[in-house]
């Protein structure tokens, strides 16, 4: 290899390692890191111990919480798996137990959907929710794991998110304004590099960051509130 060649393969790895926040403390993620194949292994295994009611005890389950098998209509969605489409009554719709359907929802991996538009959208706010108490529960039971319920950065209402944002990058690994981008000084959005890194990685680090992010963000429903797309918040449930 000509000595050109060399440096430039030095550059490029210099860049990796700029470009992923190496070398720096990124408490978040030190001695956390996975290999790609350990992190496929993990998530297989946790996909595998969700919920997954379908057919028969899904259309039971439907039957307990008011669902009528009048209103039930077996199809295919797009990828050709069976759900039930719902048609109810919009005054019978108003009195189900729409925190229940939810969860039902969620551990039917999302086997059965409204028709009506307005259902649909009663229905994806409940279904937000709990999919965000599920995850922040997932997330506080990942860092108490990890020892770091007392030490990840808090966001507490009323802080300056420009001075908070690059606090959460430097603990998850990130340089700053690599993953997080401030907007009007109180809101903010994911930046696209911090996805493009993830799925660019090739040693596992890149990857503990964007999980690091994610775990912060969905244990914090104060953070979360701030991320730009849920700016006005109209219809928002939080349990």
């Amino acid at each position: 290899m000509s000595g050109r060649a060399d440096i430039t393969s030095i550059l490029i790895i210099g860049a990796g390692l700029l470009a992923t926040g190496c070398g720096n403390a990124a408490p978040g993620i030190d001695n956390h890191i996975e290999t790609m194949d350990q992190r496929i292994k993990r998530q297989e295994a946790e996909f595998k111990t969700t919920p997954d009611i379908k057919g028969e005890e899904l259309h039971r389950r439907l039957n307990g919480l008011g669902i009528k098998d009048a209103w039930i209509t077996p199809a295919k969605e797009e990828h050709g798996v069976d759900i039930f489409e719902l048609r109810a009554p919009k005054e019978d719709f108003a009195k189900l137990d729409h925190r229940a359907l939810a969860k039902l929802a969620l551990d039917s991996r999302y086997r059965f959907e409204f028709v009506d538009g307005d259902q649909v959208h009663t229905a994806a706010l409940y279904q937000g929710a709990e999919l965000h108490e599920r995850e922040k529960a997932k997330a506080l039971k990942e860092l108490a794991e990890r020892g770091q319920l007392e030490s990840y950065p808090r966001y507490r209402e009323g802080m300056s998110m420009a001075a908070y944002a690059p606090r959460l990058e430097a603990w998850c690994g990130y340089k700053s304004c690599q993953a997080l981008r401030v907007i009007d000084g109180a809101w903010i959005d994911y930046q696209h590099a911090m996805v493009d890194m993830a799925v660019a990685d090739r040693d596992g680090r890149a990857s503990a960051s964007f999980d690091c992010m994610k775990r912060v963000v969905d244990a914090t429903t104060e953070l979360r509130r701030r991320f730009i797309g849920n700016r006005g918040r109209e219809g928002a449930i939080d349990y």
